[in-house]
């Protein structure tokens, strides 16, 4: 799951061939941004009160960016559309999957060591699939 490499390496550019200038594609990166940073606090705050609620909030958190995606492909690239910029924004949905996926990871191992190793390894396979992407 590494929709992030191209959309956190490439997004002023993404947004920029909607229509819009640098300033102003530099500027729609905010809307992305907060909605990393809000859902990232918010799934983890819930993982750590509610007992088995990660691949709930995982399935909740892969569908807007699914539906994002869909956005951006089906919508019309018309000048200053619209639609594939809501589209691009609600993408940020990819951050909270991340963490999640490493959680759920490390919950399916027990020991500390085993915690560590299969963090590490999901998180250098993650890193893998960024590059490659």
């Amino acid at each position: 799951y590494t929709v992030n490499g191209a959309v956190s390496g490439f997004g002023p550019l993404i947004v920029s061939t909607f229509g819009y200038t640098t300033l102003e594609s530099i500027l729609l990166q905010f809307p992305l941004g907060s909605i990393v940073f809000i859902f990232v606090l918010l799934t983890g705050y819930l993982s750590s009160r509610i007992r088995n609620i990660n691949l709930v909030l995982l399935i909740l958190c892969c569908l807007p960016v699914i539906a994002g995606c869909a956005m951006i492909w089906k919508s019309n690239w018309y000048p200053r559309a619209p639609t594939p910029v809501a589209g691009y924004t609600i993408i940020g949905f990819f951050g909270p999957v991340v963490f999640l996926i490493i959680n759920i990871g490390m919950a399916n191992v027990a020991g500390a060591t085993k915690k560590s190793f299969t963090a590490a390894a999901i998180f250098v396979a993650y890193c893998v699939g960024n590059v490659a992407s």
